[in-house]
Formats: structure tokens, sequence, C-alpha cells
């Protein structure tokens, strides 16, 4: 995943660097910008989460994030919509002008069963956050109509470690439920319809070594 990570950075023409206010920049900061620094293409660093410090903080995080990256970064808050039009801003500044690829009413050239394994990923992310690694996986393994028009979708969640399996289920499966409850309302909008979701939690090991489940889950390529 990480070769697929740094091969997607080819062809493109800029990164927006997102920085974490509330903590310092520290090595996995460094590490993710010395790897950015090797391709000739526009860097935005951006400071996310701004709303949660007082002025003076922010001020002092700015500093040192400016220092940091040798470069100066935009503040923004991503939950308040605090300084984003200047960051669009800026990002038509540094972008090419080119072809219209896609029409106007199409907003993503990836296909559904991406973005409802994406949505469900989202959802573990925002529940579970520091409990468990980013070693979760979503693939959707069925997607069909039913004669009530209600839409089944079965995904399988893998993870890696079998202590993970239970925080992802949860007791007497709480947490998969709530994750399973989050993801449907947002992939009910998306797909314009009633959905009945079946989330499955399995534990496959190395499963970011395994080539031909990258490239089903759709990141191959990238």
């Amino acid at each position: 995943m990480y070769k697929q990570a740094i091969k997607s950075l080819e062809g493109i023409d800029l990164i927006i660097f997102l920085l974490d206010a509330t903590s310092a920049y520290g090595k996995g900061d460094d590490f993710i910008l010395r790897q950015l620094k090797g391709n000739s293409i526009n860097i935005l660093p951006v400071l996310n989460k701004t709303d949660s410090l007082d002025l003076p903080k922010v001020r002092k995080r700015l500093e040192e994030y400016s220092q940091a990256v040798r470069n100066e970064v935009i503040p923004v808050s991503a939950l308040k919509g605090d300084n984003i039009q200047t960051l669009l801003e800026e990002v038509f500044l540094l972008l090419p002008e080119g072809p219209k690829y896609y029409p106007e009413e199409m907003y993503t050239n990836q296909i559904e069963q991406f973005i409802i394994a994406e949505i469900i990923r989202e959802k573990i992310f925002f529940l579970i956050r520091e409990e468990v690694p980013y070693g979760i996986a979503v693939l959707i393994e069925e997607i069909k109509e039913r004669k009530n028009g209600v839409f089944y979708i079965r995904a399988n969640i893998y993870t890696e470690k079998k202590s993970h399996k239970g925080i992802l289920i949860g007791k007497s499966g709480s947490m998969l439920k709530k994750i399973g409850l989050q993801a449907r309302k947002d992939i009910e909008r998306l797909l314009q319809t009633d959905v009945y979701l079946d989330l499955w939690v399995k534990v496959l090991k190395n499963w970011r070594e395994k080539e031909a489940l990258i490239k089903r889950m759709g990141y191959k390529g990238w």
C-alpha cells in the first residue's frame, strides 16, 4: 500500500499536506514531507483543527509548522469552515488550466463499491479512533437489489489481529451495529434508496501484502 501511495504521486499537479493543529510537528509529519519533497510537485501545507486552540496557540503552532516545513502554512478548520475559501483560492492559483475531463454533474470517477467501502472505513475511524490502527480494510462482496426495492450490501471488514476483531464487533455486537447504522445512512443518501447493510469482521494477517486483495479493493493502479 505504501508503494501504491507513492506511485499515486505520478502525474499530479498539487499536494495538500494536511497537518494537525492539536499536536506538534512530529516524526510522522517529517517522514511524509521527505517523501513528498522527492517529487517536483507543488506542496501546499494546511493546518487543520485550528478551532481546537485559542488564537495565541494557533499562532504559535503556525510558526512551529512553518519553520518545520519551510513554507507558509494555511490555517483552517474543516469542522467550522474557517478559512476554507482562502485555501481554495490558493489551490486554484497553483493548479494549471486544463481541459474538462468530466461532465459538470459528475462528482467522482470512482465506482460505487469503492465509495461505499470508504464510507464504512470512515465510520470505523470516527467511532474507534486510536483503539484500532489504520490496518483496516473494507471489501464490498455483494450488492444486489431485492424484490422489495431494498439494496442488499454485504461487506467484509478485514483486520490483521484477532484482538482488533473484538474491538470492531464490541460487546454483544454493539460497536459493529453503530458502524453499520451510521454507514447505512450515508450510503442511502449516496444511492437514494433504502439499504440493508450486512457487515462481517474477519482476521486476515498481512492483508496489505496481498496484491490481489488490494486490487479488488480498488487501490491498485492509483
